[in-house]
């Protein structure tokens, strides 16, 4: 089951407030991989939701996604 979070358009903070709701959510349910859309932009939100990821105790491993 693949769950998707898109916080493109919105600030680093707010970002990663939902972020982290979403992520506690499904912890512990069958989902099994979510994909957070953040889009390119200057980067900023990118790397904002990348790092706090690596830190974050919800998550296994990152990968980017595809192009498509």
């Amino acid at each position: 089951i693949t769950e998707e979070l898109d916080v493109r358009g919105i600030q680093l903070d707010e970002a990663i407030q939902r972020l982290e709701g979403f992520l506690d959510y499904h912890y512990g349910t069958p989902t099994t991989r979510v994909r957070i859309i953040h889009g390119h932009g200057t980067g900023t939100l990118r790397d904002g939701i990348r790092e706090h990821l690596k830190r974050s105790g919800y998550v296994k491993n990152i990968r980017p996604g595809e192009q498509s």
